[in-house]
């Protein structure tokens, strides 16, 4: 299972190289030099020569290729805002010039950005922009090395979007025109390795394991002479790819050549600072491990995958969230131009509209959640979650009650042993637990697991991890009330849940309210006494 965005990465650093020919001029191959050569070694003097050219060349055409260049140096950073910032910048420009060339290059870039954000429908503003540009750029290998770009970035965005198929199209269109002009690019082999890669990604994940393998060793033929081999972010995906594919062959039995192949790629993430690899790779080294039987690595990969899984939540969340405040008036520049002030008084016009409107609707939710302070009932399952001692709390939650009755023969007594001990080292707070899990600690298969648990507790799988979770959340509020304090997503992780929104449901379907008013409840009861 690959992670949506990681492509991004690899296509624009192969993509921005930039094709050179004779006919271009020092500057032109200098800009494109700086992502191949400069950028590896000294990112700030990249910066710093790309900013350069931008304020001290009169051409328009090196000026856009530099806010280029500079955008990707920025996408490189994971700083979307700027990157965008440069790149909208940069078709402002192109647009007013009538670069055709540059401007199916970056409507690509922007588009591609957005997807990786999760933005579809404006990846796709920009995606369909392109075609409309393409038969407008007069130069033959521009036109074809551009219409390559669209395709291949295509389907990237279908990749995002979990649409291999769709993807596998894009890749064999952009091929086409790759193969045309591949021997007249700078790094033209690394074109060929990326391209293979990407079949390779979009194979595996429709596990047709034969083709992936192939593409992924095609690939690795393209690129092991280059100069950036041992460091490329190509080379780690290949590397990541094959690793995948015999451990999904060999029905998931770990080998050190497995191992190897996770670990070197690891190595390329972090010296690139890849979060999208590395969060991958984490994944599956926890799974690696966790079918080795070692405990202590799979903890400190599972945890690391969670780790840099939030982050990149966390990141997404905070660039769509600046996106929305800094980079939207910039756009619709572009795309209304003269309309500007009239944009910005409909915008506030609406905002006059919707606020009231959303207060409206927050106040009267809000009062739907009161708690009828004075009308209280003791029978109630919610009063008597609040009310009742820690000793006869987990008595509230059927999953945690045996009924072991003279139908549990002497076998399913040694997995209810096993069970029993799951429960009490809390394994059910780790948030990849799955009813396969538990049946290999017990020795068992999950059809025994389901029978026992059905037949001791009349509960399936689901509910009874959910319950002992819920439990554990409810302990946590009532008897440690720092945790009250604490975000829902973060008390969701800590009790096991994969996010915020599956705490809060299971909350609700379970305890009867959700957890912010369990909380305002439980305080208010505080307060009383």
């Amino acid at each position: 299972m690959m992670k949506k965005s990681i492509r991004y990465v690899v296509y624009v650093f192969l993509l921005f190289t930039v094709l050179i020919q004779a006919k271009h001029n020092d500057t032109d191959i200098l800009l494109a030099r700086i992502l191949t050569e400069i950028r590896p070694i000294d990112k700030n003097r990249a910066f710093f020569i790309t900013d350069s050219i931008y304020h001290h060349n009169s051409n328009v055409h090196t000026k856009v290729h530099a806010l280029f260049i500079s955008a990707y140096l920025y996408h490189d950073d994971f700083d979307i805002p700027n990157s965008l910032g440069k790149a909208l910048k940069a078709i402002e420009l192109a647009e007013a010039n009538k670069s055709y060339k540059w401007l199916s290059r970056l409507y690509g870039f922007v588009g591609a950005e957005y997807s990786r954000l999760e933005l579809f429908g404006e990846a796709v503003h920009y995606f369909d922009k392109i075609e409309d540009i393409l038969p407008k750029i007069n130069d033959e290998y521009d036109r074809v090395f551009s219409t390559y770009y669209y395709h291949h970035l295509l389907s990237s965005s279908y990749y995002q979007q979990k649409d291999y198929s769709k993807a596998l199209e894009s890749i064999h269109q952009s091929e086409i025109y790759l193969n045309k002009i591949s021997s007249l690019l700078l790094h033209g082999d690394d074109y060929l390795g990326s391209n293979e890669q990407n079949k390779g990604i979009n194979y595996l994940e429709l596990k047709e394991y034969d083709k992936a393998k192939e593409a992924y060793e095609r690939g690795y033929s393209y690129i092991k002479e280059s100069a950036q081999f041992e460091n490329s972010l190509t080379t780690a995906y290949i590397y990541v790819g094959l690793a995948q594919i015999s451990f999904q062959q060999n029905n998931k039995v770990p080998t050190e050549e497995i191992l190897q192949y996770y670990l070197k790629g690891l190595h390329i993430a972090m010296i690139n600072s890849n979060r999208d690899l590395k969060e991958s790779i984490y994944f599956y080294l926890s799974e690696y491990y966790e079918y080795s039987g070692d405990i202590v690595n799979y903890s400190k990969y599972n945890k690391a995958y969670l780790q840099e899984k939030q982050a990149k939540e966390d990141f997404r969340v905070a660039t769509v969230n600046e996106l929305l405040e800094k980079q939207y008036i910039q756009k619709e520049k572009i795309d209304i131009k003269n309309k500007k002030y009239f944009t910005v008084i409909v915008s506030f016009l609406i905002a006059l509209i919707i606020l009231p409107i959303a207060f409206y609707v927050w106040r009267k939710r809000d009062k739907k959640n009161k708690i009828e302070e004075d009308i209280p009932n003791p029978n109630s399952f919610l009063y008597q979650l609040i009310h009742i001692s820690k000793e006869k709390l987990p008595s509230l939650f059927e999953s945690v009650v045996w009924n072991e009755t003279d139908l549990v023969d002497q076998s399913e007594k040694s997995i209810i042993d096993g069970i029993k001990k799951f429960e009490q080292s809390k394994g059910y707070l780790d948030n990849m637990v799955t009813i396969e899990s538990l049946a290999r600690v017990c020795n068992t298969n999950t059809t025994t697991i389901s029978r026992i648990l059905k037949k001791t507790k009349n509960i399936e799988f689901k509910t009874y991890i959910s319950q002992y979770r819920l439990l554990e959340a409810v302990t946590l509020l009532r008897f440690e009330e720092k945790y009250r304090n604490y975000k829902i997503g973060h008390l969701a992780e800590v009790t096991g849940f994969s996010s915020h929104s599956s705490f809060t449901i299971e909350f609700k379907k379970i305890i009867g309210v959700n957890p912010s008013f369990f909380i305002q409840y439980l305080n208010e009861v505080k307060n009383k006494k």
